[in-house]
């Protein structure tokens, strides 16, 4: 199995870290070739913050 640090140079793997920290803080899409929204692996609590959904992050 492939890992994805051996990937993605690093300047790619943060950004995408980036991207899925935004879109997906729980790493909810982790099957397949994660890549994990935070290099320590921790998770990120989110609610929902007003009447329209939008979403805030902890």
């Amino acid at each position: 199995m492939q890992m994805v640090g051996d990937t993605f140079p690093p300047a790619t793997l943060e950004r995408l870290r980036e991207i899925k920290l935004r879109y997906d803080p729980d790493n909810f899409f982790r099957d397949d070739f994660n890549i994990d929204p935070r290099p320590d692996g921790r998770t990120v609590s989110i609610k929902v913050s007003d009447s329209e959904g939008r979403i805030s992050h902890d």
